[in-house]
């Protein structure tokens, strides 16, 4: 009976996981610890590899579910919350044990630890598409989170987690396990973690201060097909805010000891932390980040921020194209302004393919020109232009610039025109360096700033 019943949920869960439209693809794979990371995650291999266990399964669905010991074995009897399967003392320790969030389901996290993932182990399948998926939301309290203490934990499918029902949640969740969390999507953006909101002359919106914290000891983590929504330009909870990071490694104890072998993998990441969208005060060993975007961007905010502790993390960027995007006001005065910071080694370098920015607030009518130069550390060579002075007043949002020839002017449109000619490809080199926006006069408006680039050297990096 218990081997007939596995495979119907296998069966059920592989038509879940085609319905979702989850195929595998090009696989490019490179080591974090022990697990091998691919360019595109097999999830529906993964949630099929995970349902086929000799270990419990159990079932959980707000809207059908009953807390009670004997129940959860079938969706047709299934829990009433996630927090339940974990205390009722129906999970075992590393013993293939999986969970499985039915569509639909609701939780509501009110204190630390009302959801305490604390058997290691096991596997959780949240499944769902669109409007279906499972849903957590947090409330009542700033010391609201979920605890994640059990090691070889792994989330596997698509959910929301959102943060924003009372302002200033210290940590969502907070991993304290002695390592090998997994959260992966089973498709880029399956996981949304709403960090703040956006109630735009609504009232006082409301912002968690760290999405994930994941503490030192919990090595060898891997975020991957999660989307981190912060906190915005138009917001009450702009970017002066509370939000200091998405995901932030600067745990709260053990302050000597080091993050070793973490990666992020296909986020994305909207919104302007306070400090950066991935943050860490103190030492990684073998960080690795590929294929990650972010947008929204203020001056200063960073997508990766990981210069605490001693300088020994090894960084692995996709070396293919990526684009950058940052909101970045124009004219906020005469003085410079970075709009991408590209870091690294000193024999470091990246091919910029197009640097372009859309008008997005409209430039007022008062005299603004703007120039773009790359601006080396100190010490170093005098600022070289990259754009040439442009005169940008009066430009109306969904005016084009683009940088043609290095050191020539802008190329651009204005009154919102629709097309603008610029040339593909390689532009020019750029070593370590501020992308840097010179203006002229205190000017309203503001640009989305782009970056089509191309690294050389696997320790380059750009935010």
């Amino acid at each position: 009976m218990r081997k007939t019943f596995l495979t119907g949920a296998l069966s059920v869960l592989v038509v879940l996981a085609l319905a979702f439209g989850v195929t595998a693809a090009d696989r490019e794979n490179f080591t974090v610890g022990n697990l091998t990371v691919e360019r595109s995650l097999n999830v529906q291999g993964l949630i099929q590899g995970a349902m086929n266990t000799t270990g419990n399964v159990l079932y959980v669905d707000s809207g059908a579910g009953i807390n009670a010991i004997g129940r959860g074995k079938t969706a047709k009897s299934p829990l009433a919350s996630l927090a339940y399967a974990f205390s009722s003392d129906q999970l075992k320790a590393n013993n293939g044990d999986v969970v499985v969030v039915m569509p639909g389901h609701t939780e509501s996290i009110i204190a630390s630890g009302t959801i305490t993932i604390d058997i290691d182990g096991v596997t959780v399948v949240f499944l769902g598409s669109g409007s279906s998926v499972p849903t957590f939301t947090w409330s009542t309290a700033t010391t609201a989170r979920m605890i994640i203490s059990a090691a070889n934990t792994t989330f596997l499918g698509s959910a929301i987690f959102d943060m924003t029902g009372v302002d200033a949640v210290a940590m969502g969740i907070h991993i304290t396990s002695d390592g090998y969390f997994r959260m992966i999507g089973d498709y880029k953006g399956a996981f949304r973690v709403i960090q703040a909101d956006d109630n735009a002359g609504s009232g006082a919106g409301s912002a968690a201060v760290v999405a994930i914290e994941i503490d030192q000891n919990a090595d060898y983590s891997l975020i991957e097909n999660v989307t981190f929504i912060g906190p915005t330009a138009s917001g009450e909870e702009a970017y002066s805010n509370t939000s200091t990071a998405a995901i932030d490694y600067s745990a709260t104890t053990g302050l000597t000891n080091t993050h070793y072998e973490q990666a992020v993998k296909n986020c994305e990441f909207i919104g302007m932390w306070a400090t950066a969208a991935v943050n860490s005060d103190y030492t990684m060993t073998k960080f690795i980040t590929a294929g990650n975007t972010g947008k929204n961007y203020s001056p200063g905010c960073r997508l990766f921020d990981m210069s605490g502790g001693t300088n020994n993390t090894y960084w692995s960027p996709d070396m293919g194209e990526k684009t950058i995007e940052l909101y970045a006001m124009p004219t906020p005065n005469a003085a410079t302004t970075t709009v991408f910071t590209v870091d690294g080694l000193g024999s470091d370098s990246i091919d910029v393919l197009s640097l372009s920015g859309v008008v997005s607030t409209n430039i007022e009518a008062a005299a603004t020109t703007i120039s773009l130069v790359a601006d080396p550390a100190a010490a170093s060579l005098s600022n070289v232009f990259i754009a040439s002075a442009s005169d940008i007043t009066y430009n109306f949002a969904g005016s084009m610039l683009t940088v043609g020839d290095m050191g020539g002017a802008l190329a651009e449109t204005t009154l919102g025109s629709s097309a603008l000619t610029f040339t593909d490809g390689q532009q020019f080199m750029l070593s370590p360096c501020a992308i840097a926006l010179w203006s002229v006069n205190d000017t309203t408006g503001a640009i989305t700033w782009r970056m089509r680039y191309r690294p050389n050297s696997p320790s380059v990096f750009v935010y």
